[in-house]
């Protein structure tokens, strides 16, 4: 008789087994809703300010492999400059833009050509 109560308890370590993993999100490599697999899924550009002086850096990544991304530096109450580059292969790139006061205040964008996205704002007060 112990054999068939230990079977009783194969369906309940089942059950156990199968809550535990709902919300673990998919496994590596699994596809996700939108059909990406793993590394794919989780892609998220980034662009932020490296150097506040003059000439005024930002460095992008996250972005695809030689995306072509278009970089919109605007600093408060001036116009925006616009400057296009390619992403590496890694995804990354650095930019430099001449004569931009950040402590007065910056928001920069990129927009990548297969879909990639990242901005940030950079206030006064964080001078």
């Amino acid at each position: 008789m112990p054999l068939a109560g230990a079977a009783a308890f194969v369906p309940l370590l089942a059950a156990v087994a199968l809550a535990a993993n709902v919300g673990a999100g998919p496994s590596p490599g699994a596809p996700d809703p939108a059909g990406q697999t793993g590394t794919a899924a989780k892609r998220r550009a980034v662009l932020m300010p490296v150097e506040t002086g003059d000439p005024f850096k930002v460095r992008g990544s996250g972005f695809h492999a030689h995306e072509r991304v278009r970089v919109t530096i605007t600093p408060t109450g001036h116009e925006p400059r616009i400057r296009r580059i390619r992403a590496t292969g890694r995804g990354t790139f650095a930019l430099s833009f001449a004569a931009i006061q950040a402590c007065q205040g910056v928001e920069g964008v990129a927009a990548g050509s297969r879909g990639s996205h990242a901005s940030f704002q950079y206030s006064s007060l964080s001078c």
